[in-house]
């Protein structure tokens, strides 16, 4: 697969994302509430700033700039400070979500958070691996990971949890993971873009799950 040229990738702006996707504001809530929570427990670095939490909720939402449908019931790996997760559920609350965290200083935060912002959301502690079998199969829509490469024991796992035709979004380069990937289980496209500049390409892998 080959990126194409730089001409054709779109340059968004998280401003314009954020006001187009979250009109009723509950993200920056949410970022205050992070950002005086990460002053106890740390949830993202320290040394990050409010205009570099509003990109990176920016980038969550970057499916949606896109034009890809968020419906249903999703799965997230690796929830951390609650990118992605938590910004899909604050955007859009009729989908609801299974959040796995292995740190349980972060599990706690997100449970804190589902609750605070009533959000349709269960958070489960632990390696995401491990606990699968807690989990339905062929139950959810789609699913993402932002800040964990997806390695075998993931697709693997994800494979016999998303629905046909299912995707997971992976907001990374496809180049580390392409190879990692069941052929026979996934279908993978990508999405190249810039956010705010054009000194950086960023990628959006997408794995759907085959029939």
């Amino acid at each position: 697969m080959n990126i194409p040229p730089q001409a054709s990738n779109p340059l968004l702006k998280s401003s314009e994302i954020l006001k187009d996707y979250d009109p009723r504001g509950a993200i920056p809530e949410f970022l205050d509430f992070l950002l005086e929570t990460n002053k106890k427990i740390n949830l993202v670095s320290r040394e990050t700033s409010r205009v570099e939490v509003e990109r990176l909720a920016a980038d969550c939402l970057v499916p949606l700039a896109l034009g890809m449908a968020l419906e249903g019931r999703f799965i997230d790996i690796g929830s951390g400070g609650g990118f992605p997760a938590m910004v899909l559920l604050l955007v859009n609350p009729e989908i609801s979500a299974v959040l796995y965290e292995r740190t349980q200083k972060k599990a706690r935060f997100l449970a804190e958070a589902v609750k605070r912002f009533k959000l349709r959301a269960e958070v489960i502690p632990g390696d995401f691996t491990s606990g699968i079998r807690q989990l339905d199969n062929d139950s959810f829509n789609f699913a993402t990971l932002k800040l964990v490469t997806p390695d075998k024991n993931i697709l693997f796992g994800l494979a016999g949890r998303l629905k046909s035709g299912a995707p997971l979004y992976y907001y990374g380069d496809y180049k580390r993971v392409v190879s990692r990937a069941p052929s026979d289980l996934f279908e993978i496209n990508y999405r190249p873009y810039y956010l705010d500049n054009s000194e950086q390409l960023r990628t959006l892998t997408i794995f759907s799950r085959k029939s």
